[in-house]
């Protein structure tokens, strides 16, 4: 089904036996380096707290020729924070992305309480998350925060020529996208995890990664 992938990089011990509070998952181009230097050195450290255990990952795909895949693996051998598919790492696979890290946390992290899902080229204040958002989420389940869409605002783009092309079988005789949450940044509680990796083998993958999620 279309949310089953090989790993190039796993790391399926990056979260270990133990409580995880946040999981902070990015969706990253392979030669995205220098930003996700800078994430890991400011808001997403693992380090930020001493109080609260945050673990990051990348989600990345795979580059055209083996000289680039010899950085990436030396940059995770350094970090160990990378899950990588073995699926091009372009723009119209980062639905693949999507699928991708829900299989991941699903098959290897599902001891986190909440998840945070955000592009690589973004601030978050994860303080203020923190403080305001996850009290309210500690008394909800299978709940996600986000900037959404409301349904009827964005139209369908059925050109095969669009980089956001949408064939005729998928929202069949329809003109625009229910609601959505737009991609750059969600937060959600991790009982959604099996719910949405069960829901991944009736979804078809489309180019527009912020509807299928």
């Amino acid at each position: 089904h279309p949310a089953v992938f090989d790993y190039v990089i796993t790391n399926s011990g990056l979260c270990g036996n133990e409580p995880v509070d946040i999981l902070i998952y990015f969706h990253s181009a392979w030669n995205n380096r220098g930003k996700r230097r800078f994430l890991r050195e400011t808001w997403a450290s693992v380090k930020t707290f001493h109080n609260i255990s945050i673990k990051t990952i990348f989600i990345l795909g795979s580059p055209k020729d083996a000289k680039h895949q010899l950085t990436i693996d030396f940059e995770n051998v350094v970090y160990r924070d990378i899950v990588q598919g073995d699926f091009n790492d372009t723009f119209k696979n980062l639905t693949l992305k999507s699928a991708l890290a829900i299989q991941w946390i699903n098959t290897h992290c599902m001891q986190t309480r909440y998840v945070i899902k955000a592009d690589d080229d973004i601030f978050i204040n994860v303080f203020k998350i923190i403080e305001d958002l996850f009290p309210v989420l500690s008394q909800r389940k299978q709940t996600v925060m986000c900037h959404f869409h409301k349904a009827g605002q964005s139209v369908i783009v059925r050109n095969p020529k669009s980089q956001w092309y949408i064939p005729n079988g998928v929202f069949k005789g329809v003109k625009h996208f229910p609601r959505f949450c737009s991609g750059y940044v969600a937060i959600f509680t991790s009982d959604l995890i099996p719910l949405l990796y069960r829901s991944s083998f009736q979804s078809p993958i489309i180019p527009v990664d912020d509807v299928y999620m």
